[in-house]
């Protein structure tokens, strides 16, 4: 039964002319000569291609979503506020387990566990780049080892005495603690589940990539079993990629850490401290891998974000005949050379729109970076220039999840309360339908999906709804702008109509 949404702005696909109607028939976009039966007036809203979410993490954010939230905290003693009123409100709990703080709060991002020992219980918080935890003496004490053992393991910080700090770095350090704490029962951890993606599809959002599951996730997913689209991508390690027996069809792989915590892998070495990072895998046992799960015909998702850590992945990938396109997700720091060579490979870059900009984040990624690198960093119109295909992912929850905000940042490489004097290299600022392009056609490529992220005759009717016309002013309007309405092969997964 062809039903047709008229009196409406609707953009179908990167350049293509604005339209003023959309006909849908059986899940599918039809042609508007189609005589339809149904007539929806749109009031002159806005469609577009709903959009696809190239990297984000909803199990993480289901699982902090039970716990404290301290992402509003702007200084430690209201974070120690905030988790005290968390504790009294879940007295049955046996630890703490939230975030996500924001690592400026404190020197060079090390927390101490004292600021947190007037809590009762274990603590830990994932910081809001979620590549370091913040844990009290409790928990520390629940690993059950001594202070020279734990010194001894590499990304746990010490204090200015040499004892433990309390601040633990990249997922060696972080496990430390990390596999005492206890797990929420499987009830709360597929309702929080449930509810994160229901967020997402809230915000437009109709498929995602879930890039560091687990096979208890893929399990927790099938049970679940929400109608917005998860593609999963299991995590291997050095350690035991060689054991992996399941059936995702993307394998993840971390390369290297983050600029902040100056564990990213980089050629030119850190300010004051002249260390260049800390690689995850040996060369030769990462070419093993890569080539091991290209066999399979699974795609290959890397996390890589300073240069040196994307000039491995040049070198492994170049030197295998790919099944499937790899991603080199993030790619923060980028020179000529690498684009160049990415352009003539068969990759996908899914950059974090949210990251180009000037915030928190940013500035102690650009703290750790000499001034002449700074250039360097979110270089998405070069990519687009040099013709590598450029998706756009969320990175939830170390982003927000709101693709209508990344898309706003894509194009004005700033917050929408600074001015554009502030924006972080505003040359690398992408057009709006460029930056709509990554989020949906090219992020759909990228994790897989076939027939999704356009609005053109034969595609999936996969569309979203907003209440403001972003055309009208180059996507100023975005952050303001609300979704009415998310649909996914022509059937609603989130209406807020009036």
């Amino acid at each position: 039964m062809p039903t047709r949404f008229h009196n409406a702005v609707v953009w179908t696909a990167l350049g293509e002319p604005l339209k003023s109607e959309l006909t849908v028939d059986d899940g599918l976009v039809v042609s508007n000569d189609v005589a339809a039966t149904e007539f929806v007036d749109c009031n002159e809203h806005t469609i577009l291609p709903a959009f696809i979410d190239g990297h984000s993490h909803p199990t993480i954010a289901a699982k902090e979503s039970l716990g404290p939230d301290v992402t509003h905290c702007q200084t430690v003693s209201q974070v120690a506020t905030a988790i005290g009123e968390w504790v009294k409100l879940n007295d049955d709990a046996k630890w703490a387990i939230g975030g996500a703080y924001d690592r400026s709060m404190a020197p060079n991002a090390v927390f101490q566990a004292a600021w947190l020992d007037g809590i009762s219980i274990p603590v830990v918080l994932h910081s809001n780049d979620h590549h370091s935890i913040w844990a009290n003496t409790a928990a520390i004490k629940a690993t059950g080892l001594s202070e020279a053992e734990l010194s001894s393991v590499a990304g746990v910080a010490l204090n200015a005495a040499g004892g433990i700090s309390g601040t633990f770095f990249e997922t060696e350090a972080k496990n430390l603690i990390l596999k005492h704490a206890p797990e929420s029962s499987e009830a709360k951890l597929e309702e929080a589940l449930s509810k994160t993606l229901d967020l997402m599809a809230s915000l437009g959002v109709v498929a995602t990539l879930d890039a560091w599951a687990s096979q208890e996730d893929s399990l927790r997913y099938s049970r679940v079993n929400h109608p917005l689209q998860v593609e999963l991508a299991h995590w291997v390690q050095p350690s035991n990629w060689f054991e992996y027996s399941g059936d995702a069809k993307t394998i993840k792989f971390f390369l290297d850490g983050v600029l902040g915590s100056a564990t990213a892998c980089v050629t030119e070495p850190y300010l004051g401290q002249g260390t260049h990072g800390q690689p995850v895998w040996k060369n030769s046992e990462l070419r093993e891998a890569v080539r091991h799960f290209n066999s399979r015909g699974m795609r290959l998702h890397l996390h890589v974000i300073g240069d040196a850590a994307v000039d491995e992945a040049i070198e492994v990938l170049a030197s295998t005949k790919l099944s499937e396109p790899a991603t080199l997700v993030h790619a923060e720091l980028l020179r000529d050379d690498q684009i160049a060579l990415l352009s003539g490979m068969n990759v996908f870059v899914c950059s974090q729109p949210l990251w180009a900009r000037r915030d928190a984040l940013s500035e102690g990624a650009l703290a750790n970076l000499a001034q002449s690198q700074h250039h360097l960093l979110y270089r998405n119109r070069d990519l687009l220039a040099s013709g590598v295909r450029l998706s756009f992912g969320s990175d939830w929850p170390v982003s927000s999840p709101n693709p209508l905000i990344g898309v706003f940042t894509a194009v004005h490489r700033r917050t929408p309360n600074q001015a554009q004097t502030e924006a972080l290299n505003p040359e690398q600022a992408i057009s709006l339908e460029q930056a709509l392009h990554a989020y949906t056609a090219v992020a759909a490529a990228q994790v897989g999906l076939n027939r999704s992220g356009t609005l053109e005759i034969g595609s999936r009717a996969d569309f979203v709804v907003l209440d403001k016309n972003p055309f009208v002013d180059d996507g100023l309007s975005l952050p303001t702008t609300k979704v009415l309405e998310t649909v996914s092969g022509g059937k609603t997964l989130f209406s807020h109509r009036p």
